[in-house]
């Protein structure tokens, strides 16, 4: 029964393959869906409401003085048919109306992520993204859980460590980028730019483990700390260095090994009205 049901849905549905650019108007190149309703001139050419009211004697197609009318027929397929979301190379699924296209894709979940590695042409969804970073340059994502504090060891070589959240498996990148002064640790949200909701926040603090003969009240004491609104890319202008990062010093790092920092990023609807602040010893008040 219910397979005749949708059998009967169907009847009369036509799939068709047609050029993008023939439902949008040949003025102002605007889909015309958003500048209903639809004309025509006399001799048939198509223009937008929009374009219409300021060009409202001529034909800009064919320049012949004209009174435009409704194009019933264009409109009834413009407003009936159904496309696929731009990101449905990436995972997207949906079959969207000309008129809701545009509002999906702006919060679609599966916009391309690129990869932060320089010279690697990768673009995916964020799913995909982490599975090309552990096969292609053997990087694993760590998995932590919000609002509580966990370690992470970073070398003076590494300069990326993918973290999910085991919360709503959102996907961070800790980025390390050595200078002169020392290794600039950031972190970043893989998400749209202009995504606000929620908002992530991060500390993250340097541990110091006590050397041999040191006080052993000095083991695991915090140095550096900072805490920071978490900016958010897709790395589609490569990875940037104006996040808000902290500066560790060479001296800092072991010879052997890798150092240790302790990071908790939090969901905090609140932080966009806070300012940035940072807690550091004397030693090493550096801070970017």
């Amino acid at each position: 029964m219910e397979g005749g049901n949708d059998r009967r849905s169907n009847e009369g549905m036509v799939m068709v393959m047609l050029d993008g650019k023939l439902l949008s108007c040949p003025i102002c190149s605007q889909p015309l869906v958003d500048h209903s309703p639809i004309y025509q001139c006399n001799a048939g050419h198509i223009i937008c409401d929009c374009c219409r009211k300021k060009l409202a004697k001529h034909c800009p197609s064919c320049s012949a003085c004209t009174v435009y009318r409704r194009c019933i027929s264009l409109q009834n397929i413009v407003d009936s048919a159904t496309v696929c979301c731009v990101n449905s190379l990436y995972g997207c699924k949906e079959l969207l109306s000309f008129a809701e296209k545009k509002a999906h894709e702006e919060t679609c979940m599966y916009f391309p992520c690129f990869c932060p590695k320089t010279y690697c042409n990768f673009h995916g969804s964020k799913e995909m993204l982490v599975g090309h970073l552990a096969v292609e340059h053997n990087l694993y994502a760590e998995r932590f859980s919000y609002n509580l504090n966990f370690k992470v060891y970073i070398s003076r070589l590494s300069k990326h460590k993918v973290l999910i959240s085991d919360h709503d498996k959102s996907i961070f990148i800790l980025q390390t980028i050595k200078q002169e002064q020392g290794i600039v640790i950031s972190c970043v949200c893989i998400r749209r730019p202009n995504f606000h909701e929620p908002a992530f926040s991060w500390s993250l603090s340097v541990l110091k483990t006590a050397k041999h003969g040191e006080d052993s009240n000095m083991f695991k004491s915090r140095i550096n700390m900072f805490k920071s609104r978490m900016a958010s890319t897709t790395f589609e202008d490569g990875v940037k260095n104006d996040q808000v990062s902290l500066l560790v010093p060479l001296e800092m790092f072991p010879s052997v090994g890798a150092l240790k920092v302790e990071i908790c990023i939090k969901e905090d609807m609140t932080f966009h009205n806070l300012k940035n602040a940072m807690i550091s010893s004397p030693e090493y008040e550096m801070f970017l």
